[in-house]
Parts: structure tokens; C-alpha cells; sequence
């Protein structure tokens, strides 16, 4: 038994996925249940925050009006715990100012009491999905207070005398007399070149780990199963993946000849973000990668005389899409795609009256993979 030159299959199971659930458009709701929502961050911060926070509050029969901004500043704090001119104020304003690097001010008030509750919070690893979780989680245990009638940070009128109140004015004291203009310190000098380039950028880069099962059908009925390991570095649209995987062993059979075939391969993709929803993701990509395959020939009639076991390989190309969830940290992702196989692979026999195929494999392999991981 020989094998002609191949191109078996491996699976390049990407970042990502998992289950999507988009929400129905709701209902308006009644006056006075509305949540005033401002942000100080930058377009892709508050993308990332806004979602999962207008959903919450959804939930709970809440409307949101979202207004987005450079910053969160004082006018918009003062305005905003100032007594309600309104017939029917909004039930809750939260403003959320993340201009300060590393950390975020969370400013929650109840209008209709006139409570006002504060809280800053480090932010060690930027805005990541702990981070937030946690803002997210502030949120939701203050307006539930509110809902349920208590009482949430301190008075309006202790707010304003301890915190936005400015200092008492010194007594008056005859001033003192013009000093001469100081004169202005010189511009500072640019950066040379390569002092500007050794200044590393913020880092905008994730880093995911993940593990898992792949299913390929090669024709015939045949599906191989494989272990994959991929290691993958993500940007916020784009990303690049390296798996390598290891199949379980399968057998082939006919006109008295025989094989076993152990196989693994290498593999490189580059993906692309197509949707975000919150920690839902989808994405697709295209790779491809260098399989190697171990056949191990033997014969079940005396007439045929079995080849040595050989060593053969040959290269692929996929294309596949992926949902991700994530969970925190972990991460789950469903894959789905197909392989392309540029050479044609057949196991055959040879016998005096010439050469019979044994099992040809599908050029073209639909797969399917599961996998789980950590993100760091």
C-alpha cells in the first residue's frame, strides 16, 4: 500500500465564541422610571460600558438616556445633584467619569430624596471585563436601593458643604504690591526621534490561552477526532493565532490491504472582529498550516505485500467564524469552518492487474471545534 502526495487537515480553532442573545426593542416605559446615564470617556470606553448597563437596567422596567462626553465636570456633577425642576424627575442620574488614567469616579443620585453617593475605584488593568463588571455591579446595588425606598450616599446639602462646596475665602488683606511679569520659561525642545519612538505605546493587546475538541469529517463517513491547543494575540478588531493540533489515530480499509493513520499538524491564522455585543463576540478568520501524517500500511491477503510505514505531509488553507462569550477571564468559543486541501490524497493498493483505491479524501473537510481558555 502507498500513499500519493497529501494534504491532511488541522484545525485551527481560533479565540472565541459562544452564545448570542440580542435583546427584543422594549416597550417605553411610564414616566418617572428613566435613568439618566453620562459618561466621561473616550467613543470605544463607553461602547464597552454602555451595553451592559442599559441591559440591567432594562431589566429592572427602566428607560436610559445616554449622553456621552470628554469628561465628566463639575457644571455636569452640580447640575446634575441640583434640586429637580421637573413634575416627574428621572428615578436615578449616574455619571461615570474614566478621563483619569487608571481610575474611574462613579457619581449615583436619587433626585427625589436628594441623596447623593460617591465612589472612585482603581482601575489596574484599564476598562477589562472585571473592571467592568464591578462598575456595572455599583450601579445595580444603588438604583436597586433606590427602587426598594432607602437611602443612598449623603444629603444633598452635606455633599454640597463637604465636597462641592468651595473654601471659606481668607479675611481680606491689602494686597500686595505688583511684582514685574516674570519672564516666560523657554519652550521645551522637542523629542529627537529616538527618544519619541523608545516611549511604548499603551498596551492594546490580549493575550488568550485556550484548549479543546475539533471534529473533521474527511468522506466516506470517516470524522477524525483531534486535541487543539492555540495560543492567540488580539487587538480590538484584529488578531493572530498559532494552534497546534494532535488527531486520534483512525484506520482505513479495503481489497485486503489495510492502514493506520496517526497525524498533527502546525498551524497560523489571522481573524477579524465582526460583532460585539457586550462579552459576546463573533469572528472570522483565514489560516493555514503544515500537517504531518504517520501511515502504517499492512495486508489481510496473501497475495498483496505491505509497504514500510512512511512519514508523509502536506499543506491546507481554512476559513471558519467563531462565537465568543466571555465570563470574566474565561473564555468559551464555538468554531466552525471548512478545510481546502490543495494537493489530492488517496490510499490505494497495487496489484498485478493494476491499482485499486482503498479511501480518497474529501478536498474540501467541514470541522467543527469547542474550546475553552483563559484571557490575560
Amino acid at each position: 500500500m502507498s500513499r500519493a502526495p497529501s494534504l491532511l487537515c488541522g484545525a485551527l480553532a481560533l479565540v472565541i465564541g459562544s452564545q448570542a442573545s440580542f435583546g427584543a426593542e422594549r416597550e417605553r416605559r411610564p414616566a418617572g422610571r428613566q435613568v439618566d446615564l453620562i459618561i466621561g470617556a473616550t467613543a470605544s470606553e463607553a461602547q464597552l460600558l454602555e451595553p451592559p448597563i442599559r441591559e440591567m437596567l432594562a431589566a429592572k422596567g427602566l428607560e436610559v438616556a445616554t449622553a456621552r462626553k470628554a469628561a465628566v465636570t463639575a457644571q455636569d456633577v452640580a447640575a446634575a445633584i441640583a434640586p429637580p425642576k421637573e413634575a416627574t424627575p428621572p428615578l436615578a442620574r449616574a455619571l461615570l467619569d474614566f478621563t483619569e488614567p487608571g481610575q474611574a469616579t462613579l457619581f449615583l443620585i436619587d433626585p427625589r430624596r436628594g441623596r447623593v453617593y460617591v465612589r472612585r475605584m482603581t482601575l489596574a488593568h484599564g476598562l477589562d471585563p472585571v473592571a467592568r463588571a464591578s462598575v456595572r455591579f455599583v450601579i445595580e446595588e444603588s438604583i436597586d436601593a433606590i427602587l426598594e425606598g432607602r437611602e443612598i450616599g449623603v444629603s444633598r446639602e452635606e455633599f454640597q458643604r463637604t465636597i462641592a462646596a468651595p473654601a471659606e475665602p481668607p479675611p481680606a488683606t491689602p494686597p500686595p504690591p505688583p511684582a514685574p511679569a516674570p519672564t516666560p520659561p523657554p519652550a521645551p525642545a522637542p523629542l529627537p526621534p529616538a527618544t519619541a519612538a523608545s516611549i511604548p505605546p499603551a498596551p492594546a493587546t490580549q493575550m488568550l490561552l485556550a484548549a479543546g475538541y475539533q471534529g473533521l469529517a474527511l468522506g466516506y463517513g470517516e470524522i477524525q477526532h483531534a486535541a487543539t491547543i492555540v495560543l492567540a494575540v488580539r487587538g480590538d478588531r484584529l488578531g493572530l493565532a498559532g494552534s497546534v493540533r494532535v488527531a486520534a489515530p483512525i484506520s482505513i480499509a479495503g481489497d485486503g490491504a489495510r492502514a493506520r493513520l496517526s497525524s498533527g499538524d502546525l498551524a497560523l491564522s489571522g481573524t477579524a472582529r465582526l460583532l460585539r455585543h457586550g462579552e459576546l463576540s463573533v469572528v472570522a478568520g483565514l489560516g493555514g498550516g503544515l500537517e504531518v501524517t504517520r501511515v502504517e500500511p499492512a495486508v489481510t491477503m496473501p497475495t498483496l505485500q505491505a509497504a514500510g510505514a512512511f512519514w508523509a505531509s502536506g499543506p491546507w488553507l481554512d476559513a471558519f467564524a467563531a462565537v465568543e462569550r466571555l465570563f470574566g477571564r474565561l473564555s468559551v468559543s464555538v468554531l466552525v469552518g471548512a478545510e481546502a486541501h490543495l494537493l489530492a490524497e488517496r490510499y490505494a493498493v497495487r496489484t498485478a492487474s493494476g491499482t485499486q483505491d482503498v479511501f480518497v479524501p474529501s478536498r474540501i473537510r467541514p470541522l467543527a471545534a469547542l474550546l475553552a481558555g483563559v484571557v490575560f
